[in-house]
């Protein structure tokens, strides 16, 4: 659990100095966390497309969010044809 003394300690630290501590190939980090983050909601949103027989409302009504958005995400995945 995080405690009120733990705040106060962060808040009272000072900040850290982010060209000292980002490694030299954040750049490829970041394409690594972008593709795995992509396969994580891939196989997220195909499990639930598969629970909800395809059926986007459902989805949407489950996830909080919208169909328009869904679409998006799901063209970007590759989860839906073109």
């Amino acid at each position: 659990y995080v405690e009120a003394h733990d705040i106060e300690a962060w808040f009272s630290s000072s900040p850290p100095d982010l060209e000292e501590e980002l490694p030299e190939d954040f750049e490829e980090y970041l394409m690594h966390r972008e593709s795995f983050l992509n396969e994580l909601d891939r196989k997220y949103f195909s499990r639930l497309l598969s629970l909800c027989k395809g059926n986007l409302s459902e989805v949407s009504r489950r996830t909080g969010i919208s169909r328009k958005t869904l679409y998006r995400r799901f063209r970007e995945l590759g989860l839906l044809r073109a």
